[in-house]
């Protein structure tokens, strides 16, 4: 089912509106609007009008994502002898503690990964953004009746665009964001993302603040152009000394967007500077369906709408209690040999005693017994009062079943262990799904799982409705996961 997904580029003169559909792979921009910025506004003036733009223009969509200015956040690159992302996660604070002197609960954090590290360890880039300033835009888009499903620096989708637009993965590739107020680079070495950084030199640098460009006030023409002149030569400067200390020495192909990538005078002095074969971005690499009327300006809040899914690194600052994330504790890092080792217990378990096992209330707390020794054993370091079943939502299902009490009467004519197996011979060999539950009861069997799409729910109802012991398989639910995942499904099963 396509999904549609509103890119906000919250930049400093102006504010980008991009609005994307996307089904399976495909990615299409089906619609842009362009606001002129006031930068002495409110933020709750620059939501109101964003929230009526998106009424005026028809850009309502299923999914909202926030580009912010990068020039705000403190950007600190990182190197770690190790690669989990929930051990970076874990102990990411205490290291930017002790990186700079300032106070970690004024700011809220994320970080993306970055290639070109040794085998075994892992190469970051963390974000700092100012935790008064992000509420501060939290409240404004509240107001506005916005409701915000990700919020990014625009570091993150620059990057992202770099892998889209990249033409030869065998060569070093830059892309510049030349914006109003500060210029953002990211760096690709062989198709993979190396480097990303922010510098505070941007056009405001060559024009007035009110925007008009370098022959207007009352100076001569000559005045005016060897003034401009200068301004620019030491924005070229600026730029030149970043990229070189981005590539190392090696002058890399440039590819501008952003304001800077309509002005000409630009773009040719930076190739006579660096020696750099320069151009401006020319096209959006998705699927267009309207006129991209600037792409270099768009581009940002089309690729922002892209962020999040497999392969796109990204900050992701939206607060964990708004966009209904938990933080990680500090032993989820013992999850998978966990679940690993539960899942062994119940399935012997399962096989050694049958399903009589279910109506015993001894025979149940000799099992707890067992998990809670596993895990305690496994990760010692949890908290005391932290369950297993916590992490087992197939043994907490059970458990909660089992608890009711022993049933004496309407028990099931046929064991589960024998069901089991009839169901594993039916279910197609190719099918690529998850079960996360059984429960199985005198009436028949429910299954509820993760499959990859509808067309696989669809295979194994039609599947299991060969089997002569169900007199009916049907799909009682059956939605996209909300994290992009596949398709979450339930069956019921009814015994004949």
């Amino acid at each position: 089912m396509p999904r549609t997904i509103l890119g906000i580029d919250l930049g400093t003169a102006q504010i980008k509106l991009t609005l994307m559909e996307l089904s399976g792979k495909k990615a299409s921009l089906i619609g842009q609007e362009r606001l002129s910025r006031d930068r002495n506004a409110s933020a709750e003036s620059v939501a109101e009008g964003i929230r009526q733009a998106i009424d005026v223009m028809g850009l309502s969509a299923s999914r909202t994502v926030l580009c912010l200015n990068s020039r705000q956040a403190l950007l600190i690159p990182l190197s770690f002898p190790f690669t989990q992302t929930t051990k970076i996660r874990e102990v990411l604070p205490f290291e930017l503690e002790s990186r700079i002197s300032v106070d970690m609960e004024a700011y809220h954090w994320g970080f993306l990964h970055l290639d070109g590290a040794e085998s075994g360890s892992s190469r970051i880039l963390a974000a700092m953004y100012p935790r008064a300033a992000l509420s501060e835009w939290l409240h404004a888009f509240d107001q506005a009746g916005i409701a915000l499903d990700r919020i990014e620096l625009d570091l993150a989708p620059l990057a992202g665009l770099a892998l889209e637009v990249a033409e030869q993965p065998d060569e070093d590739e830059m892309l510049l964001d030349i914006g109003w107020s500060k210029t953002n680079l990211v760096r690709l070495h062989e198709g993979r993302l190396v480097a990303l950084t922010s510098i505070s030199s941007g056009l405001k640098r060559l024009y007035p603040e009110n925007g008009v460009g370098p022959g207007a006030g009352s100076q001569s023409s000559e005045e005016n152009e060897s003034s401009f002149s200068r301004k620019l030569n030491e924005l070229v400067r600026q730029i030149r000394r970043a990229v070189l200390a981005e590539a190392a020495g090696t002058p890399p192909k440039l590819t501008v967007l952003g304001g800077g990538a309509a002005a000409p005078e630009l773009i040719k002095a930076l190739h006579q500077t660096t020696g750099s074969e320069v151009k401006a971005l020319a096209s959006l690499p998705w699927d267009v369906r309207v006129t991209v009327e600037d792409p270099p300006l768009q581009a940002l809040s089309a690729s922002l709408c892209l962020q999040g899914r497999k392969g796109r690194p990204g900050f992701d600052l939206l607060p964990p209690e708004r966009s209904g994330r938990r933080a990680l504790p500090a032993w989820r890092r013992f999850s998978r040999p966990m679940a690993v080792s539960l899942g062994l217990i119940l399935l012997t378990w399962s096989l050694s005693l049958g399903s009589a096992i279910y109506l015993e209330h001894k025979a149940l707390k000799r099992l707890n017994q067992r998990l809670e020794e596993t895990f305690r054993s496994v990760a010692p370091e949890a908290p005391p009062d932290l369950r297993p079943m916590q992490y087992a939502s197939v043994l907490r299902t059970r458990v909660r079943e089992l608890q009711s009490g022993p049933q004496t009467e309407g028990l099931p004519k046929i064991q589960a262990t024998e069901l089991l197996s009839l169901i594993s011979r039916h279910v197609p060999r190719d099918a690529d799904f998850q079960a996360t539950l059984l429960s199985f009861d005198a009436n028949g069997l429910r299954i509820n799982g993760l499959a990859r799409d509808y067309k696989t729910v669809d295979s194994l109802q039609s599947a299991l409705s060969q089997v002569d012991i169900f007199s009916s398989v049907e799909i009682i639910g059956a939605n996209v996961d909300s994290r992009d995942e596949g398709v979450t499904f339930s069956l019921r099963l009814q015994l004949s």
